[in-house]
């Protein structure tokens, strides 16, 4: 069975917010292999304007200080579909689904973009090195799903 091909653009690219600072209270520059890099992918739907966003949130510090931030970046992809309304689906007021492969590229292709606009703004900076790691966004996104499947499937006790 062939895989539905749907019709899209990317519309929009905006940083929301970007921030490199130092370490603070006398801890020392850290070694850019030891930077702790986190980041967060989410998608949010405008169904009044039929637009995808994919927003990735990274935060690097030092690897002793979870809470001290060096260095902040957000990240908005913005997305038109042709075929909007029957890709996502409203269920609640704050909840929707979508097929998992326009899941994969959204998150994919905003974690890639926030990738290079991160080497862009640590260019030139004490952080210059501190590098968003390659990974297999799309191998995460069907764990999750698979596992939230099975939480889902598992009989749950009677109150």
């Amino acid at each position: 069975m062939a895989q539905k091909q749907y019709h899209y653009r990317l519309s929009n690219i905006e940083v929301t917010n970007k921030f490199v600072g130092y370490p603070t209270n006398g801890v020392p520059l850290p070694k850019i292999e030891d930077l702790q890099i986190h980041y967060v992918i989410d998608v949010k739907i405008d169904f009044e304007n039929k637009l995808a966003f994919a927003i990735t949130s990274i935060t690097i510090h030092p690897p002793q200080d979870e809470n001290m931030k060096l260095a902040q970046l957000e990240v908005v992809c913005s997305f038109m579909f042709l075929e909007f309304d029957e890709i996502f689906l409203k269920q609640e007021d704050n909840i929707f689904t979508m097929p998992v492969e326009i899941e994969i590229l959204l998150k994919t292709s905003c974690y890639s973009t926030s990738r290079g606009i991160l080497y862009c703004e640590l260019k030139g900076t004490y952080l210059q090195g501190a590098f968003l790691p390659l990974e297999n966004i799309g191998g995460r996104i069907m764990e999750d799903r698979k596992l939230r499947q099975e939480a889902v499937d598992k009989p749950q006790p009677l109150l």
